[in-house]
């Protein structure tokens, strides 16, 4: 199945935005297909032949909330060292609007798988982006493993998430720079100044 098809991509798009509808009113384990299928206007049939079932649906979305936040934070991996701290600020700032527009849906049970997979999506996506920044730079030194600093980061950043959706008076930006700060210091540790 082709991914990038525009029809494919537009039933994504409705599956995901009728299921964050639904949240905001319905447990995870209260919505059945079929609510999600009537929701979106997508056919049972289309349904099943993109997932396997729910879980497989929220590991996707999941996934997919995630490659958004990591497209708008690293747009620019050439000037990576020099603006990290700028890029990391973008990529905490969206998570945490994205969780303000959708706290209702986000705080209900499913909560702990979407910390989990949202983890494991980000900690992978990461370390990726490490390894291509990393190999496409000439005499950039890399003092660590980019899979321990993918989930140094990704740890620091969903478990933020977490405090953030239990207070939700918190202010985003004194939460982003008091999540950037320690990680800016990690960062320093794996790619030092020159």
């Amino acid at each position: 199945m082709n991914t990038k098809d525009i029809r494919v991509q537009k039933t994504y798009q409705a599956l995901t935005d009728a299921f964050l509808q639904l949240l905001k009113t319905e447990s995870f384990n209260s919505i059945s297909i079929n609510d999600l299928c009537k929701q979106s206007k997508i056919g049972r049939a289309t349904f099943y032949r993109h997932f396997k079932n729910k879980d497989d649906f929220l590991h996707f979305a999941t996934k997919r909330w995630v490659n958004i936040y990591l497209e708008t934070g690293f747009d620019n991996l050439s000037n990576f060292v020099e603006r990290r701290t700028e890029l990391l600020s973008s990529i905490i700032s969206s998570m945490l609007h994205f969780m303000d527009d959708n706290r209702q849906s986000l705080a209900s049970s499913y909560q702990l798988d979407i910390a989990n997979v949202f983890f494991s999506a980000f900690r992978a996506r990461v370390e990726a982006l490490i390894n291509d920044y990393c190999a496409a730079l000439h005499g950039l030194t890399f003092n660590g493993n980019a899979n321990l600093l993918a989930s140094e980061i990704a740890g620091a950043i969903v478990y933020a998430g977490t405090w953030y959706q239990e207070n939700p008076d918190a202010d985003i930006d004194e939460t982003v720079e008091s999540i950037v700060t320690p990680l800016d210091k990690v960062l320093d540790l794996y790619f030092p100044a020159n």
